[in-house]
Protein backbone atom coordinates (compact mmCIF):
# COMPACT_ATOMS: atom_id res chain seq x y z
CA UNK A 1 0.00 0.00 0.00
CA UNK A 2 2.52 2.33 1.17
CA UNK A 3 4.94 1.81 -2.24
CA UNK A 4 1.38 2.06 -4.36
CA UNK A 5 0.64 5.65 -2.43
CA UNK A 6 4.39 6.44 -3.27
CA UNK A 7 4.22 5.75 -7.04
CA UNK A 8 0.68 7.90 -7.15
CA UNK A 9 2.41 11.18 -4.66
CA UNK A 10 5.20 10.72 -7.66
CA UNK A 11 2.33 10.98 -10.16
CA UNK A 12 0.69 14.40 -8.74
CA UNK A 13 4.08 15.82 -8.53
CA UNK A 14 4.73 15.28 -12.20
CA UNK A 15 1.14 16.57 -12.81
CA UNK A 16 1.55 19.66 -10.95
CA UNK A 17 4.90 21.27 -12.12
CA UNK A 18 3.88 20.08 -15.92
CA UNK A 19 0.88 21.72 -15.12
CA UNK A 20 2.17 24.82 -14.27
CA UNK A 21 4.65 25.40 -17.10
CA UNK A 22 1.79 24.92 -19.31
CA UNK A 23 -0.07 27.13 -17.23
CA UNK A 24 3.19 29.90 -18.61
CA UNK A 25 3.04 28.30 -21.66
CA UNK A 26 -0.08 28.88 -22.67
CA UNK A 27 -0.24 32.63 -20.79
CA UNK A 28 2.94 33.40 -22.99
CA UNK A 29 1.90 31.74 -26.42
CA UNK A 30 -1.93 31.31 -26.63
CA UNK A 31 -4.12 32.82 -23.72
CA UNK A 32 -6.74 33.19 -26.38
CA UNK A 33 -8.07 29.13 -25.59
CA UNK A 34 -7.47 29.89 -21.66
CA UNK A 35 -10.17 32.44 -21.90
CA UNK A 36 -12.55 30.37 -24.55
CA UNK A 37 -12.08 27.65 -21.20
CA UNK A 38 -13.52 30.17 -19.12
CA UNK A 39 -16.00 31.61 -21.28
CA UNK A 40 -17.67 28.24 -21.58
CA UNK A 41 -18.09 27.76 -17.99
CA UNK A 42 -19.41 30.72 -17.62
CA UNK A 43 -21.91 30.21 -20.23
CA UNK A 44 -22.89 26.79 -18.67
CA UNK A 45 -23.69 28.37 -15.65
CA UNK A 46 -25.59 31.52 -16.69
CA UNK A 47 -27.84 28.93 -18.94
CA UNK A 48 -28.18 27.00 -15.93
CA UNK A 49 -29.77 30.24 -14.61
CA UNK A 50 -31.78 31.81 -17.22
CA UNK A 51 -33.33 27.81 -18.04
CA UNK A 52 -34.18 27.29 -14.54
CA UNK A 53 -38.02 27.78 -13.79
CA UNK A 54 -39.21 31.02 -12.98
CA UNK A 55 -38.60 32.46 -9.58
CA UNK A 56 -42.58 33.27 -10.11
CA UNK A 57 -43.87 30.20 -10.19
CA UNK A 58 -45.58 28.02 -7.24
CA UNK A 59 -42.63 26.19 -5.83
CA UNK A 60 -44.56 23.17 -6.40
CA UNK A 61 -45.06 23.79 -9.91
CA UNK A 62 -40.97 24.47 -10.21
CA UNK A 63 -40.50 21.37 -8.74
CA UNK A 64 -42.77 19.31 -11.70
CA UNK A 65 -41.04 21.77 -13.88
CA UNK A 66 -37.65 20.57 -12.91
CA UNK A 67 -38.49 16.85 -12.71
CA UNK A 68 -39.87 16.29 -16.04
CA UNK A 69 -37.45 17.75 -18.46
CA UNK A 70 -34.07 16.21 -18.89
CA UNK A 71 -32.08 19.44 -19.67
CA UNK A 72 -31.76 20.23 -16.37
CA UNK A 73 -30.01 17.13 -15.23
CA UNK A 74 -28.04 17.29 -18.47
CA UNK A 75 -26.73 20.60 -17.87
CA UNK A 76 -26.04 20.62 -13.96
CA UNK A 77 -25.09 16.81 -13.90
CA UNK A 78 -23.16 15.85 -17.22
CA UNK A 79 -22.64 19.34 -18.95
CA UNK A 80 -21.55 21.55 -16.13
CA UNK A 81 -18.66 18.65 -14.49
CA UNK A 82 -17.28 18.03 -18.67
CA UNK A 83 -16.82 21.95 -19.11
CA UNK A 84 -15.26 22.16 -15.93
CA UNK A 85 -12.97 19.57 -16.20
CA UNK A 86 -11.82 20.84 -20.09
CA UNK A 87 -9.87 23.86 -17.82
CA UNK A 88 -7.93 20.79 -16.29
CA UNK A 89 -7.21 18.62 -19.76
CA UNK A 90 -6.06 21.76 -20.79
CA UNK A 91 -2.74 22.11 -18.55
CA UNK A 92 -2.18 18.64 -18.41
CA UNK A 93 -1.34 18.51 -22.06
CA UNK A 94 -4.94 16.14 -22.40
CA UNK A 95 -6.23 17.48 -25.49
CA UNK A 96 -7.79 14.20 -26.39
CA UNK A 97 -9.81 14.18 -23.15
CA UNK A 98 -10.77 17.97 -23.80
CA UNK A 99 -12.21 17.34 -27.20
CA UNK A 100 -14.20 14.49 -25.85
CA UNK A 101 -15.08 16.13 -23.14
CA UNK A 102 -16.71 18.77 -25.85
CA UNK A 103 -18.07 16.51 -27.58
CA UNK A 104 -19.91 14.77 -24.29
CA UNK A 105 -21.19 18.41 -23.77
CA UNK A 106 -22.75 18.99 -27.42
CA UNK A 107 -24.57 15.49 -27.35
CA UNK A 108 -25.91 16.10 -23.61
CA UNK A 109 -27.50 19.38 -24.38
CA UNK A 110 -28.20 18.23 -28.57
CA UNK A 111 -30.17 14.54 -26.89
CA UNK A 112 -31.62 16.60 -23.79
CA UNK A 113 -33.59 19.06 -26.81
CA UNK A 114 -34.15 16.26 -28.79
CA UNK A 115 -36.35 14.23 -25.61
CA UNK A 116 -38.11 17.26 -24.14
CA UNK A 117 -39.18 17.97 -27.70
CA UNK A 118 -40.44 14.46 -28.80
CA UNK A 119 -44.56 14.61 -28.87
CA UNK A 120 -44.17 10.47 -27.08
CA UNK A 121 -42.45 11.66 -24.24
CA UNK A 122 -43.91 14.74 -23.17
CA UNK A 123 -45.56 13.50 -20.25
CA UNK A 124 -42.61 11.75 -19.26
CA UNK A 125 -40.07 12.74 -16.16
CA UNK A 126 -36.43 12.51 -17.14
CA UNK A 127 -35.66 9.67 -15.19
CA UNK A 128 -38.27 8.09 -17.73
CA UNK A 129 -37.04 9.86 -20.21
CA UNK A 130 -33.73 8.53 -19.91
CA UNK A 131 -35.09 4.62 -20.03
CA UNK A 132 -37.09 5.55 -23.26
CA UNK A 133 -35.47 3.51 -25.96
CA UNK A 134 -36.01 6.43 -28.19
CA UNK A 135 -33.57 8.01 -25.95
CA UNK A 136 -30.90 5.83 -25.16
CA UNK A 137 -30.14 5.20 -28.61
CA UNK A 138 -30.05 8.77 -29.42
CA UNK A 139 -26.68 9.80 -31.37
CA UNK A 140 -26.77 13.82 -32.82
CA UNK A 141 -26.55 12.59 -36.44
CA UNK A 142 -29.64 9.85 -35.43
CA UNK A 143 -31.32 12.56 -34.12
CA UNK A 144 -30.78 15.33 -36.63
CA UNK A 145 -34.16 15.30 -38.57
CA UNK A 146 -36.23 15.52 -35.42
CA UNK A 147 -33.40 18.39 -34.31
CA UNK A 148 -34.06 19.90 -37.15
CA UNK A 149 -37.81 20.43 -37.39
CA UNK A 150 -37.34 21.76 -33.73
CA UNK A 151 -34.84 24.00 -34.76
CA UNK A 152 -37.48 24.86 -38.18
CA UNK A 153 -40.23 25.49 -35.52
CA UNK A 154 -38.21 28.03 -33.84
CA UNK A 155 -35.70 29.98 -36.44
CA UNK A 156 -37.52 29.20 -39.77
CA UNK A 157 -36.67 27.03 -42.26
CA UNK A 158 -33.33 29.35 -44.25
CA UNK A 159 -31.83 29.58 -40.14
CA UNK A 160 -32.59 26.22 -39.05
CA UNK A 161 -30.70 24.77 -41.72
CA UNK A 162 -27.67 26.90 -41.04
CA UNK A 163 -27.76 26.43 -37.37
CA UNK A 164 -28.15 22.43 -37.71
CA UNK A 165 -25.28 22.82 -40.05
CA UNK A 166 -23.12 24.02 -36.97
CA UNK A 167 -23.77 21.75 -34.76
CA UNK A 168 -23.57 18.61 -37.07
CA UNK A 169 -20.02 20.04 -38.18
CA UNK A 170 -18.68 20.60 -34.63
CA UNK A 171 -20.13 17.61 -33.54
CA UNK A 172 -18.25 15.75 -36.19
CA UNK A 173 -14.86 17.45 -35.80
CA UNK A 174 -14.86 16.67 -32.25
CA UNK A 175 -15.70 13.02 -32.98
CA UNK A 176 -12.99 12.65 -35.77
CA UNK A 177 -10.37 13.79 -33.15
CA UNK A 178 -11.04 11.24 -30.02
CA UNK A 179 -11.50 8.49 -32.12
CA UNK A 180 -7.85 6.65 -32.95
CA UNK A 181 -8.55 6.64 -36.91
CA UNK A 182 -11.82 8.66 -38.15
CA UNK A 183 -13.08 10.37 -41.30
CA UNK A 184 -14.57 13.83 -41.47
CA UNK A 185 -16.64 15.70 -44.62
CA UNK A 186 -15.58 18.95 -45.83
CA UNK A 187 -17.82 21.49 -47.20
CA UNK A 188 -16.88 23.10 -50.01
CA UNK A 189 -17.78 25.10 -52.90
CA UNK A 190 -17.36 21.91 -54.92
CA UNK A 191 -19.96 19.82 -52.81
CA UNK A 192 -19.38 17.85 -49.75
CA UNK A 193 -15.80 15.94 -49.84
CA UNK A 194 -14.78 12.79 -47.34
CA UNK A 195 -10.97 13.03 -45.80
CA UNK A 196 -9.10 10.90 -43.63
CA UNK A 197 -8.83 11.89 -40.00
CA UNK A 198 -8.21 10.75 -36.75
CA UNK A 199 -6.25 11.00 -33.61
CA UNK A 200 -3.42 8.79 -35.16
CA UNK A 201 -3.49 11.17 -38.63
CA UNK A 202 -2.84 14.27 -36.27
CA UNK A 203 -0.06 12.82 -34.68
CA UNK A 204 1.41 12.04 -37.89
CA UNK A 205 1.13 15.22 -39.84
CA UNK A 206 2.58 17.11 -36.70
CA UNK A 207 5.46 15.13 -36.53
CA UNK A 208 5.78 15.15 -40.16
CA UNK A 209 5.08 19.13 -40.26
CA UNK A 210 7.17 20.02 -36.94
CA UNK A 211 9.92 16.90 -36.34
CA UNK A 212 8.41 16.05 -32.85
CA UNK A 213 4.89 14.46 -32.15
CA UNK A 214 2.76 16.64 -30.14
CA UNK A 215 2.69 16.57 -26.45
CA UNK A 216 0.22 14.22 -26.13
CA UNK A 217 0.93 11.93 -28.57
CA UNK A 218 3.98 11.31 -26.25
CA UNK A 219 3.02 11.35 -22.63
CA UNK A 220 -0.25 12.92 -21.14
CA UNK A 221 0.73 14.89 -18.91
CA UNK A 222 3.42 16.49 -21.38
CA UNK A 223 5.03 20.23 -21.53
CA UNK A 224 3.70 22.05 -24.28
CA UNK A 225 5.89 23.33 -27.33
CA UNK A 226 5.87 25.76 -30.36
CA UNK A 227 4.77 22.35 -32.47
CA UNK A 228 0.78 22.14 -30.36
CA UNK A 229 0.10 25.58 -31.21
CA UNK A 230 -1.92 24.25 -34.05
CA UNK A 231 -4.17 21.73 -32.33
CA UNK A 232 -4.60 24.05 -29.34
CA UNK A 233 -5.87 26.75 -32.12
CA UNK A 234 -7.86 24.03 -33.01
CA UNK A 235 -9.66 23.27 -29.43
CA UNK A 236 -10.30 27.09 -29.32
CA UNK A 237 -12.03 26.84 -32.59
CA UNK A 238 -13.90 23.69 -30.92
CA UNK A 239 -15.07 25.52 -27.90
CA UNK A 240 -16.05 28.36 -29.68
CA UNK A 241 -18.40 26.38 -31.78
CA UNK A 242 -19.58 24.61 -28.61
CA UNK A 243 -20.65 27.27 -27.01
CA UNK A 244 -22.64 28.68 -30.07
CA UNK A 245 -23.89 25.41 -30.68
CA UNK A 246 -24.93 25.19 -26.43
CA UNK A 247 -26.96 28.43 -27.40
CA UNK A 248 -28.68 27.68 -30.62
CA UNK A 249 -29.89 24.61 -28.46
CA UNK A 250 -31.06 26.71 -25.51
CA UNK A 251 -32.80 28.97 -27.47
CA UNK A 252 -34.76 26.44 -29.33
CA UNK A 253 -35.16 24.43 -25.77
CA UNK A 254 -37.33 27.74 -24.05
CA UNK A 255 -39.52 27.45 -26.40
CA UNK A 256 -43.23 27.51 -24.89
CA UNK A 257 -41.49 26.77 -21.14
CA UNK A 258 -41.78 29.13 -18.39
CA UNK A 259 -37.67 30.31 -17.68
CA UNK A 260 -36.21 32.37 -15.41
CA UNK A 261 -34.82 34.48 -18.11
CA UNK A 262 -35.77 34.16 -21.78
CA UNK A 263 -34.79 37.41 -22.72
CA UNK A 264 -31.09 36.39 -22.35
CA UNK A 265 -31.04 33.28 -24.06
CA UNK A 266 -31.53 35.61 -26.92
CA UNK A 267 -29.64 38.21 -25.92
CA UNK A 268 -26.68 35.43 -25.65
CA UNK A 269 -27.19 33.75 -28.89
CA UNK A 270 -27.32 36.80 -30.91
CA UNK A 271 -23.81 38.31 -29.18
CA UNK A 272 -22.46 34.94 -30.17
CA UNK A 273 -23.42 34.71 -33.61
CA UNK A 274 -21.85 38.57 -34.30
CA UNK A 275 -18.43 37.43 -32.21
CA UNK A 276 -17.95 33.83 -34.11
CA UNK A 277 -20.06 34.35 -37.79
CA UNK A 278 -19.56 37.78 -38.52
Amino acid sequence: MEEIKKLLKGDIELSCNVMLRNVDFLLHNYVDVVDACYDLINDVIDMAYWLRPSRSLPREERTVIVHKYLMYPMLDLVVFPNAYFIRIALPLGALPQAFYSLRTILEAVAIALYADSKEELKDLAHVQKIEHKSVYHATVFGVKDSLKRVLVEVYGTRKAEEFIEIILSAYEYLSAYIHPVARVKLRTERGVKEHAAGLLRAIALTTTRRGIPPAYGLLIPLEYGPEDLEDLRYLRACIDYVRLSLAIIARAWIRGKPVEDEKAVKEHLRKLLGELTG
